[in-house]
């Protein structure tokens, strides 16, 4: 499974041209992915309007903490936390439907890399 995370370092030149996972975290040059195919597009709903600018995204899955998120902590403890996905995300080879599972938390990410991290580990299972 290909996945990438947006960069400001990233070479224009090497990006292929078909991504499984790609999670834009509001950094790098959106522009850089337009012409991208990307099976699913997991973005911060203040990234939205970059979002648009990608042609290609079969798959949009907001993370976050507002009720119409894709994708949300159902609680947080110090270090784990359970994730809560609300509507089904397909992918090339499986739907992966509504359900809550268990991830690690790290302090150190923040809630939308939280989230990211974790739905990222589930869907590459």
């Amino acid at each position: 499974m290909k996945v990438l995370f947006s960069s400001d370092s990233v070479d224009v030149k090497n990006i292929e041209k078909n991504i499984d996972i790609f999670v834009f975290n509001g950094n790098g040059n959106i522009d850089a992915y337009v012409d991208t195919d990307i099976d699913v597009c997991i973005f911060e709903k203040s990234n939205i309007n970059n979002l648009y600018k990608l042609k290609k995204v079969r798959n949009a899955v907001s993370c976050g903490m507002e009720l119409n998120d894709s994708v949300t902590f159902s609680s947080i403890s110090e270090d784990t936390a359970v994730v809560c996905i609300r509507r089904e995300i397909l992918l090339p080879n499986k739907v992966v439907y509504p359900c809550e599972f268990k991830a690690p938390f790290n302090n150190d990410l923040g809630l939308y890399m939280n989230l990211a991290v974790s739905l990222v580990d589930f869907l590459s299972l």
